[in-house]
């Protein structure tokens, strides 16, 4: 008689499937959604996805500029938005600065972070430098 009953009840596996489907679909959702919200971005990996606040992006910028430019890394600020970045150098007074390998730097980096969406650079050099003490 239990072995009847037991075959009477309906099968779990497709309310399972549409469980686990509408769980996905909503984190999927709430991923993007906080993403355009707190300005945070996501790194490609294969292996997992990562989420990114802004400023972790605008930091890894500076210290990639700031060593190419060969300045400490407070002379360097950087401000990301929602696909663009921004990179202020203030050089040493009488030393120049290489825009286009300060921006190359840049870029590199972003390559080999890949933000998602893509943040495209700029690079700003300011024409008045610091005076070291």
């Amino acid at each position: 008689m239990i072995n009847q009953r037991q075959s009477t009840y309906p099968s779990r596996e497709p309310a399972q499937t549409i469980r686990a489907t509408s769980v996905d679909g909503f984190f999927s959702w709430a991923e993007d959604t906080l993403r355009r919200i707190s300005g945070e971005g996501t790194l490609a990996d294969e292996r997992m996805l990562v989420i990114v606040d802004d400023e972790v992006l605008a930091g890894a910028l500076s210290r990639a500029a700031a060593t190419v430019a060969g300045v400490p890394r407070d002379r360097v600020s950087t401000s990301v938005g929602a696909r663009s970045a921004e990179v202020t150098v203030r050089p040493t007074s009488g030393f120049g600065v290489d825009r286009d390998d300060v921006g190359a730097a840049a870029q590199r980096e972003l390559e080999r972070l890949a933000p998602r969406p893509p943040v495209r650079q700029r690079v700003r050099v300011e024409a008045a430098g610091v005076i070291e003490r």
